[in-house]
């Protein structure tokens, strides 16, 4: 994201990203609660240890060969996504830990709607893209906290550009 003037701007590049997940996060959330490979993935995941030894190991190594595929590449979705809006993982945090955390929100979430419970109205109310108020899911809040507590923007220096660029590790 860039001012005006073509510059780096961190904090346009925010809004463009909360934006994004106010509206993302919804779509995300019921394609996921709609998905019979996820319900699957979370059914074997739950009950793996009930399986019989010889099947335990193998059932188990899938399920984190899958594990793995995902988060690997939703780590590098959001490392290109951060790179345009001018962000970074905060100190110590991984785009893999960010993207670990994220899912567990959404899958969280997910299985709780899944059992009927009762959270999930949209009463809350917070900014849209220009400033204005505008309807927040849940879910949405509480990625964009995710987002918020493990990331950070990138500091721009006098001259316009970026004070540290470059692939962070995931």
């Amino acid at each position: 994201m860039t001012d005006a003037a073509g510059r780096p701007d961190p904090a346009g590049g925010t809004v463009v990203l909360r934006e994004a997940v106010r509206v993302a996060l919804v779509r995300n959330f019921h394609d996921t609660m709609a998905s019979p490979e996820w319900k699957s993935y979370m059914a074997l995941s739950v009950s793996v240890n009930s399986l019989p030894a010889e099947r335990r190991q193998v059932v188990r190594e899938t399920l984190q060969q899958t594990d793995t595929v995902f988060l690997e590449r939703m780590a590098r979705f959001y490392e290109q996504i951060f790179a345009v809006v001018h962000r970074r993982p905060r100190p110590g945090v991984t785009y893999r830990q960010l993207v670990t955390a994220g899912a567990s929100v959404v899958e969280g979430l997910v299985s709780r709607a899944l059992i009927g419970s009762e959270s999930f109205s949209d009463d809350r109310r917070g900014p849209g893209l220009d400033g204005e108020d505008v309807p927040w899911s849940l879910v949405a809040t509480a990625f964009w906290a995710l987002v918020e507590g493990l990331s950070e923007e990138i500091p721009v220096s006098r001259a316009g550009a970026p004070e540290h660029e470059g692939v962070l590790s995931r």
